[in-house]
């Protein structure tokens, strides 16, 4: 990302931008290096990420999962209401301080900035991508296939599965939007 005309990684870039939201972790500085940066934030003492807090612990007591969650919530708006998506979250990414026990949100790499248009790229642990998105994709997908291939063999045809199906809704926007 472009920033005062040095290219800059996301992450800082973003990390910038949430400078005053008090539950993120704070950028200290960052220095270039000839094939990458290094950057410098601040670290709470003591701290674990919650990962690591639940394992210990075991079981969260109702109370104390409902005030993470809510610090994680809070956390959200504040870093959306900056422009920010953070497209990450997880418990490996918040930090549970042992001597207050706030929550600090951590690790902006798969980050972006709001847009109001579509996001294109996927971001993020794909071992926390939830399995009724890869489902509902999946279905898309067989979807269109479905409908290209019927088109491609015969319009006819495929007209008249769709009304079989009961599904002229389908048809119609197909003809008259996809494949105009």
């Amino acid at each position: 990302m472009q920033v005062n005309g040095q290219t800059l990684p996301i992450e800082i870039c973003l990390l910038q931008k949430l400078a005053h939201v008090d539950s993120v972790v704070q950028l200290i500085d960052y220095f270039e290096k000839p094939d990458s940066f290094i950057v410098v934030m601040d670290r709470p003492d003591p701290c674990k990420d919650l990962f690591d807090y639940i394992t210990e612990k075991g079981v969260l007591d109702e109370s104390e999962a409902r005030d993470f969650l809510c610090q994680v919530l809070k956390t959200l708006v504040e870093v959306h209401k900056a422009g920010v998506i953070h497209r990450d979250i997880k418990d490996e990414n918040l930090l549970v301080e042992m001597d207050t026990m706030r929550i600090k949100l951590i690790d902006f790499g798969s980050g972006t900035l709001y847009k109001e248009t579509l996001y294109t790229e996927f971001e993020g642990a794909v071992d926390y991508f939830d399995i009724f998105v890869i489902i509902m994709i999946i279905r898309w997908t067989a979807l269109f296939v479905f409908v290209y291939f019927f088109f491609a063999i015969q319009r006819s045809l495929f007209k008249s599965i769709c009304f079989i199906v009961n599904q002229t809704n389908v048809y119609n926007i197909v003809i008259n939007n996809v494949l105009t």
